[in-house]
């Protein structure tokens, strides 16, 4: 596979023109379209991706290790079908809107300022990691190690205390509601 170094692209379309699989390194991606897009068995290591659309892409066996997406549209994403070996993205300000990242252990992950409305979360190792002013308008929290994890800026999220893992974990006096929705209890 080829080695591609420190190169630019710069609003490509790889819905028409498709992107040689190979190995990335240094390399960034700006304003480019990878939507429906199969990205499988590609490799990006210590690439930036800036104001990128990826809804609805394949990243099945796709590596990405120490790679940054910014103001990316990636709605529809199964993240556990990445390649797991040193698997580490760094997201801001980026759409996740019904993405999956099931059963995924996303230590290695940063999030900020982003979306993940309708996304699934469930059985995820996402332990002291923290979320600053992201959404998670009916995202699913199902039976995962939210230990030691940093809600205090988050909002919109219904995390059950019984379902989850959460001791050590951080929520705001305002956010606190989305813990006892399963309760049936109305907080004013």
């Amino acid at each position: 596979m080829d080695i591609i170094e420190e190169k630019k692209y710069e609003s490509q379309d790889f819905t028409k023109e498709e992107l040689q699989r190979a190995v990335y390194e240094y390399c960034v991606f700006e304003n480019c379209n990878f939507a429906n897009v199969y990205l499988t068995g590609f490799r990006f290591l210590e690439c930036t991706f800036k104001g990128c659309n990826f809804s609805n892409a394949s990243f099945a066996e796709a590596s990405f290790q120490k790679v940054n997406f910014i103001s990316c549209k990636m709605i529809g994403i199964a993240f556990e079908e990445c390649n797991s070996f040193n698997l580490s993205m760094y997201f801001d300000q980026c759409n996740l809107d019904h993405c999956s990242f099931y059963q995924m252990d996303i230590q290695k992950f940063k999030f900020e300022k982003s979306s993940f409305i309708e996304a699934d979360f469930t059985e995820v190792n996402a332990k002291r990691i923290s979320f600053p002013a992201c959404d998670f308008e009916r995202t699913t929290f199902d039976n995962s190690d939210l230990q030691n994890t940093d809600f205090t800026s988050a909002y919109n999220y219904t995390i059950s205390p019984t379902g989850n893992k959460i001791r050590g974990a951080k929520f705001s006096k305002d956010g606190v509601g989305g813990l006892l929705v399963g309760f049936g209890v109305v907080v004013e």
